[in-house]
C-alpha cells in the first residue's frame, strides 16, 4: 500500500511539477551492465578470425583436416592433443567457432549511444560494444585471441525507484 502510495505520488510530482527523470550516463549504463549475469564467466562461443586460425594452427593447437568429406566445408579444424587441453569442438574452416574450455566473462568497450524509447519515457535503449575477457585465460591464449573483433549489442534501462536499472 506505501509503494503504490509512493509511486502515485512520484507520479503526480512529475505531471503538476514537471519533474524529470534523471539522465542515465554511459558510466551508469557500462558499470550495470558487467556487474549484470550476461557479463559474468560463461561458456563462450568465439568466431576466429583468420589470423587466429593461422596463429592457433602455428601454435599448435589445431590442424586442418586432410579428410577429403570435409572439403565442402573449406575443411574442418581438428584440435591437437595441446588444443584439447583448452578448446572443445572440431569447427569447420568456413565458419571456425572454438569454444574454450574455461568460461569467460564479458567487458564493455564502448557505450555507442543511449536513445529514448519512443513509447515509454521511462526507458532507454543502450548501445553498446562488448568483447570477451581473454585475460581470464592462460596469457599465450589471450594473445591467440588479440585481434577479436568487439560484438555489438542493445539493452534496455528503465527508471523504477529513483534509479536506472537494465530491465528484465
Amino acid at each position: 500500500m506505501l509503494r503504490l502510495a509512493c509511486s502515485f505520488f512520484v507520479l503526480l510530482c512529475m505531471v503538476l511539477a514537471g519533474c524529470s527523470v534523471a539522465p542515465l550516463t554511459s558510466e551508469a549504463a557500462k558499470t550495470a551492465l558487467e556487474a549484470s549475469k550476461d557479463f559474468q564467466p560463461q561458456k563462450a562461443q568465439i568466431l576466429l578470425t583468420e589470423d587466429e586460425v593461422k596463429r592457433g594452427t602455428d601454435a599448435g593447437y589445431w590442424h586442418l583436416s586432410s579428410n577429403p568429406a570435409s572439403a565442402a566445408f573449406g575443411g574442418i579444424l581438428l584440435l591437437t592433443d595441446s588444443g584439447a587441453n583448452y578448446f572443445r569442438g572440431a569447427p569447420m574452416r568456413s565458419r571456425p567457432f572454438v569454444h574454450p574450455l574455461q568460461e569467460l566473462g564479458q567487458r564493455v568497450v564502448v557505450i555507442t549511444a543511449i536513445e529514448d524509447v519512443p513509447e515509454n519515457k521511462r526507458e532507454k535503449q543502450v548501445s553498446y560494444t562488448w568483447t570477451w575477457r581473454f585475460e581470464n585465460m592462460l596469457p599465450e591464449l589471450a594473445d591467440l585471441f588479440k585481434d577479436q573483433p568487439p560484438q555489438t549489442a542493445q539493452k534496455t534501462f528503465q527508471y523504477s525507484h529513483g534509479m536506472w536499472e537494465l530491465k528484465p
